[in-house]
């Protein structure tokens, strides 16, 4: 017998002893080998384990301790000698050599259930949890309950892509485990994954159809997915089973906002409220469904109830804001929008609306602030600049407004009144050329403005040439585009009565380029020109 036969044999021999509890015979054993063979880590394992079956821990750490210095990659020493640590509740050094055996042997999964207890002693449920899931991967186990434990544990812990493979062993070893169903699409709920857990909140249902929970949970998933029409069947059918169910009724409610009944949705959110009223969420939700059909009164009504049970919750706040200033109630509403913005000073509406009702309030310099700073929140809007140009306008800061019309135009070309109000303020600083082609691009936008022909007329009789070559370039290139015969001959007698005969004599030809056949326009055009004759013959005389 060779000498790796003996070693095999003695060590078929001394585990024999170990098996059945016959530790002194396999100390002795172990012992007699190593003194004929003292570099055997095998041997010096084996000894350990008995000493440390006999309680002998001393004894067995040292001889742990020879085996891996004959052998320093011995996985399965290191873990004896965790599991020694363990019992001496050394828990740090436990924890370091199930690690290290882990490292020498990845794939063997009691290494893995070991750590994973001394982490569970020491409270550390996660890395408890993480190497229990990995010894199921290394060594999977038949009992469908197991997975299913360590699903749960995972999914406490936010592990859901762990969970999912969890649920999907308990399923394949468990098919009507209704629980590994619920719990497999509430895990693909955290990840998102709306097909997934619309599938298996239905294959639950199928397998526990009395659950009202179960269609609870399917029609938020159906909602996350935007199927609306399938959602609101889940939730009335969750009702059905649980009348008492709130989530429903409210989850219900935010469904029926999304497909515009608004009638219905103001309904459920009632009914909701009559078993839960003192969630502050409903009356804000009810107060959203009023809005859309205009019952601006139940509204406010309804935020200031939600304002009542939750002071610090910015979205009521600005929203009573919003019903109160549709109310025509400008003090309360600023006071709404105020306090909104006490909670949350980074909404840009909650300024803009303030500066609305401040307008209505006439407090001009509270709304030119708050214009300013909703300008620091949202820049690109272009209504904020048209608003705080109005604003000052009525405090007669002409050059400040000019500058707030031009931004507002180069946000919003295609805004008639941003150029009527631009020619206002430029007519106030006396920028004639400007206010004229301000008014021009209003017109050429919207016709009909009020007194604009009038308004554009006299900055015109500001503005008039000196001569007739002058007259005919400018008003050529200024006005053409109006095609205007009637505000051509009413500026054109405006005119002549100013005995600006050339700007007049331009306008009307210019009238009767559109009209060439109007008997009346040509004899007010020989008017003019007879009325230039004459003064003509007086500076000759």
């Amino acid at each position: 017998m060779n000498s790796e036969t003996a070693q095999v044999n003695f060590q078929q021999q001394a585990e024999l002893y170990l098996a059945t509890g016959n530790f002194d015979r396999a100390i002795a054993l172990c012992q007699q080998f190593l003194e004929l063979h003292p570099n055997s880590a095998e041997t010096c394992k084996t000894l350990g384990k008995a000493l440390q079956a006999q309680g002998k821990l001393e004894d067995a750490r040292y001889w742990y301790k020879v085996a891996i210095a004959l052998q320093p990659d011995f996985a399965e020493v290191f873990a004896n000698l965790g599991t020694l640590y363990a019992t001496l509740q050394q828990w740090q050094d436990a924890i370091a050599c199930y690690q290290k055996a882990i490292s020498l042997q990845p794939d063997f999964a009691g290494f893995y259930r070991n750590l994973s207890r001394v982490f569970s002693q020491i409270g550390k449920a996660e890395e408890a949890a993480d190497c229990w899931y990995q010894a199921l991967m290394v060594e999977p186990v038949e009992i469908a309950e197991e997975y299913l434990d360590l699903g749960n544990t995972l999914l406490a812990q936010n592990k859901a892509e762990r969970a999912l493979i969890c649920y999907h062993r308990t399923i394949y070893l468990n098919p009507s485990c209704c629980e590994a169903y619920y719990k497999l699409a509430e895990a693909a709920n955290e990840l998102q994954q709306w097909d997934e857990a619309i599938a298996n909140y239905r294959k639950a249902i199928q397998l526990q159809p009395d659950m009202s929970e179960l269609y609870y949970k399917l029609g938020n998933a159906l909602q996350a997915s935007g199927l609306w029409g399938e959602a609101v069947v889940a939730y009335r059918e969750s009702i059905d089973l649980n009348p008492d169910s709130f989530w429903s009724y409210y989850n219900l409610g935010g469904v029926l906002l999304k497909l515009e009944q608004w009638q219905e949705a103001v309904v459920v959110y009632r009914t909701g409220i009559e078993i839960n009223p003192d969630f502050s969420w409903s009356y804000y939700s009810i107060g959203e469904a009023y809005n859309k059909f205009g019952k601006w009164s139940e509204s406010a009504a309804a935020y200031q109830r939600a304002v009542e049970l939750d002071p610090n919750s910015f979205g009521p706040c600005h929203n009573l804001g919003d019903a109160l200033f549709q109310l025509e109630k400008w003090s309360e509403a600023e006071a709404a929008y105020q306090r909104a913005i006490e909670l949350n000073s980074e909404f840009f509406w909650s300024h803009y609306n303030l500066a609305l009702s401040l307008v209505k309030l006439q407090n001009f310099p509270a709304a030119t602030l708050a214009y300013q700073r909703a300008i620091k929140l949202n820049p690109d809007f272009s209504w904020t600049y048209h608003n705080l140009g109005e604003v000052l306008l009525k405090t007669q800061q002409w050059k400040a407004a000019a500058t707030a019309y031009h931004r507002a135009i180069e946000l919003n070309p295609n805004l008639s009144w941003s150029y009527y109000n631009l020619g206002d303020a430029l007519t106030e600083m006396h920028d004639w050329n400007g206010a004229v082609s301000a008014y021009l691009s209003a017109l050429q936008i919207e016709p009909s403005l009020p007194k604009i022909y009038t308004k554009l007329g006299e900055v015109l009789l500001k503005r008039t040439p000196v001569d007739l070559d002058a007259a005919v370039s400018y008003y050529h290139h200024e006005m053409q585009s109006l095609h205007s015969p009637e505000f051509y001959c009413d500026l054109a007698q405006k005119f002549a009565g100013d005995n600006q005969l050339d700007a007049a004599m331009v306008l009307y030809l210019m009238a009767l380029e559109i009209r060439p056949k109007d008997a009346a326009i040509s004899l007010e055009l020989e008017q003019v020109l007879a009325k230039k004759r004459q003064l003509g013959k007086k500076v000759l005389e």
